[in-house]
């Protein structure tokens, strides 16, 4: 059983995720796959960023950062 068959993927819930699907980059400027994910369980996301910028030219990671906003059930 996957963490995916009993939790959402908040990236394909989402209308217009922003940023590039795949997130391993190896410091180079090209993804080549997706290797990072937020999971989630009982709320709504509304909003999801693959953060590709390079503060000073510089990658900081072999990963792009991935970021999710999400609405509480009332």
């Amino acid at each position: 059983r996957t963490l995916t068959a009993v939790l959402g993927d908040a990236r394909a819930h989402v209308a217009k995720p922003q940023g590039p699907e795949k997130t391993f980059q190896d410091f180079t400027t090209q993804p080549t796959r997706r290797i990072d994910w937020i999971l989630f369980r009982g709320l709504t996301p509304t909003r999801f960023s693959t953060l590709d910028m390079r503060p000073g030219g510089i990658l900081p990671s072999d990963h792009y950062p991935v970021l999710a906003e999400f609405e509480w059930p009332q």
